[in-house]
């Protein structure tokens, strides 16, 4: 889910890994997260650079400043940072970028960029239908509702009844019954 992509001159440190959220896996709402950059310095000299944090919430190309840090990689060193919160509420796309700069001794400046995301996923429910009998019948038994939806059911009233349904804040309309958002 990461990429690099290096641009100005060759130098002689490296950003390990990419850009990683832990804890790995689905992140339900309200999971906490951490987005992590190692800078891995394996000059002679110690570096400074500075890493740019940006994240994005259901959107492709939508980006928001998360916050800036400059700091110092001794040589042959690695430095570790992280930045965290909480997952947002399901359907939620979560993606975070980091960009990190170092400027050469020369004036030019490399720039390695990094990125990682999670979604948040949808909570699905079972509803059941329970009820009929001599009187008449409801399908289907059972539905696969995502959270904040709605489902209907259809009554087949028996000879000589007229449909009723109550429960999870619906209406019936003629035959059809739909429920209110399941939550």
């Amino acid at each position: 889910m990461a990429s690099f992509l290096l641009v100005g001159v060759a130098t002689a440190y490296a950003v390990s890994a990419p850009t990683s959220v832990t804890p790995s896996g689905v992140k339900n709402e309200g999971d906490a997260y951490s987005v992590t950059v190692a800078v891995t310095n394996d000059r002679t000299e110690s570096i400074t650079v500075q890493s740019d944090w940006y994240y994005s919430v259901n959107c492709s190309d939508c980006w928001t400043y998360w916050g800036s840090e400059n700091y110092s990689v001794g040589r042959d060193a690695t430095v570790t940072k992280s930045k965290g919160s909480n997952a947002g509420v399901p359907g939620t796309v979560m993606k975070f970028a980091v960009n990190t700069y170092w400027a050469e001794a020369a004036g030019a400046t490399t720039l390695l960029q990094s990125s990682a995301g999670f979604t948040v996923p949808l909570v699905k429910f079972t509803v059941t239908s329970t009820g009929g009998g001599s009187g008449g019948s409801i399908s289907p038994a059972t539905q696969s509702v995502t959270g904040g939806n709605t489902t209907t059911f259809t009554l087949a009233p028996g000879t000589g009844f007229i449909g009723s349904a109550t429960g999870c804040g619906g209406s019936l309309s003629g035959n059809t019954y739909t429920t209110g958002a399941i939550t």
